[in-house]
């Protein structure tokens, strides 16, 4: 058999005709071509013929303002295709046309779609600028209205400015498409919109512009104490008078009917205010100014605290709101003749100096405890940081430490009450990083500083990269990498916690009609946030460039076929 192979492939090849040329006449016959046995192996692997690589590209010799030039023109090119949603091409192909510079519309659109390619090519960064100073440009589309008819609060933010982003994404997607296929203009325009939507929302959500808020200084306890002086003086020095017997009248009433259920023996402070209450009807003609009634009022502080004295506390209390319905709403008659106008002077500052009275005792309060943990964290030998010292106590402050005795957050309103239990109970959030921080080596209490931690885990970790044969730089890093997160997560824990503290004095020291006459008489300012340009800006710069490098650019008339 193997000679019939030898055969096969020695045989000659028949004679094959030419095609016509220069000197070969048709039917001149071609020699025969020998054909050895190897040849097969080299039609199968033929050798190998490497292209030349095209020329290097060299330097751009054209002069610089040439250059310049052009780039100039590819940055305004992107911007004012960015600021027109892709419509620029669009005009300027038609202009094309206009002037007979294009045979067709679509010709004149499909020129400037090409130009504006190749000038994105040729001049990328110059085209990635313009295009983003485009999106800037361009209107917030409403958004910043529409977040404040829905309260400027976080949904707000984020539906405003959502529907706004929703609006700018849909108008480039479709403005930079240039198929002519309308179902194409309608994807990328629910593309581009869904796309901006989405960012329009979390970024107004997270960094929108909040609710304006007041300007007014929130007052110290210091000042508070000081309006409450004032107002207290300006109530003594009042020239209303009340008539006997009605004050006197009053307090029998109150003796009948509210403190003869105390023994009188547990009242004597509280009995004595009730005799003084009295005392001006043995006088003929007598009666009662503010003054009068503001020291028998005041002669109910004296009681001393303790368990001993609780009941005459609470009678006392009793004493204190008779006084001031009577200043409130004295009865027909009481007020002499001519005083009506102080009368009704005095009720509105004492009820004011009352208000001023507990805003300073509230915030006097809660300044203690922050003074008390100041003290605590300066001091080495407690070992406690700030914030636990406020924990700490205003845990204390929601119990009573003694018995009979007010509970210690009466007069706090129900904001405050919520503001501190974000103190005294904090979320999930802070209570997991504070909890990874102290597994971590970085809490308050460790006993080694956690930057000492961080290097010696990377010394560690470098010395046993080096022995074990691994890069010592990634062993370094991994062992300091353990302190170096707990350290972060303190950070995260402590900023949350004190922000909390914050929180917590503002809406102690705001809840006070100081704070009040200030808002009245105060502007607003920010709330805080991106302004709404700044924030619009944001979002169409980067919604428009994110469709814009995404466009459909063959443009295709709708008399042709897709392919």
């Amino acid at each position: 058999m193997a000679g019939v192979w030898d055969e096969d492939l020695t045989a000659p090849v028949a004679p094959e005709m030419p095609k016509s040329g220069p000197g070969k006449p048709l039917g001149a016959a071609v020699p025969p071509v020998p054909y050895s046995p190897g040849m097969w192996q080299e039609d199968l692997n033929p050798p190998l013929v490497v292209a030349a690589p095209p020329p290097a590209k060299g330097p751009d010799t054209r002069p610089f303002l040439t250059r310049a030039d052009e780039t100039a023109g590819d940055a305004i090119r992107a911007f004012t295709n960015a600021v027109t949603l892709g419509q620029m091409d669009r005009l300027a192909g038609a202009g094309e046309y206009a002037v007979g510079r294009a045979p067709s519309y679509e010709e004149g659109v499909n020129q400037q779609v090409g130009m504006s390619e190749a000038a994105e090519k040729r001049s990328p960064t110059a085209s990635l600028v313009g295009g983003v100073a485009g999106g800037v440009a361009l209107p917030g589309f409403g958004g910043a209205a529409l977040a404040t008819k829905l309260g400027g609060g976080a949904l707000g933010r984020m539906a405003g400015y959502g529907v706004a982003g929703g609006v700018t994404g849909a108008l480039g997607g479709a403005g930079n498409t240039y198929t002519g296929n309308p179902r194409d203009y309608v994807e990328n325009a629910l593309i581009g919109g869904a796309f901006s939507g989405v960012l329009g929302s979390a970024l107004g959500g997270a960094l929108g512009p909040r609710p304006r808020v007041s300007a007014a200084k929130t007052p110290t306890t210091g000042d508070t104490y000081d309006a409450r002086d004032f107002v207290y003086d300006r109530l003594r020095a009042n020239r209303g008078f009340y008539e006997n017997p009605y004050l006197a009248t009053e307090a029998d009433r109150l003796a009948n009917t509210k403190l003869n259920t105390y023994t009188p023996s547990d009242i004597p402070t509280s009995l004595r205010a009730v005799e003084q209450m009295r005392a001006s009807t043995a006088i003929p003609g007598g009666g009662n100014t503010p003054a009068e009634i503001e020291a028998i009022r005041a002669s109910i502080n004296k009681i001393p605290h303790g368990p001993e004295r609780a009941a005459d506390r609470a009678a006392g209390r009793e004493v204190k709101r008779t006084i001031d319905e009577f200043y409130t709403n004295p009865p027909l008659g009481a007020v002499r003749v001519g005083t009506e106008a102080e009368a009704a002077t005095a009720g509105e500052l004492a009820d004011l100096a009352r208000r001023l009275h507990g805003a300073a005792r509230r915030g006097h309060t809660y300044d203690n405890i922050l003074h008390d943990a100041e003290l605590a964290s300066h001091n080495p030998r407690s070992g406690v940081s700030y914030e636990d010292a406020v924990w700490s106590g205003v845990r204390n402050l929601e119990k009573a430490d003694r018995p009979g005795a007010m509970p210690k957050l009466a007069g706090f309103d129900d904001a405050s009450k919520a503001a501190l239990d974000r103190i005294a109970y904090p979320s999930w959030m802070q209570r997991s990083l504070r909890t990874g921080s102290d597994w971590l080596g970085a809490g308050q209490r460790g006993a080694i500083n956690p930057i000492t931690l961080a290097a010696g885990g990377a010394g560690t970790g470098y010395g046993l990269g080096s022995y074990l044969g691994a890069d010592p730089t990634t062993t370094a890093a991994l062992g300091a990498a353990g302190p170096l997160t707990g350290l972060a997560m303190r950070a995260g824990s402590t900023r949350m916690a004190r922000k909390a503290i914050q929180d917590a004095y503002d809406v102690i020291h705001q809840s006070n009609p100081l704070y009040d006459a200030r808002v009245m008489t105060s502007g607003t300012r920010p709330g805080g946030g991106l302004p709404p340009t700044t924030n619009d800006a944001v979002r169409n710069a980067l919604a428009v460039e994110m469709v814009r490098r995404q466009p459909q650019r063959i443009y295709i008339t709708k008399d042709e076929e897709q392919p």
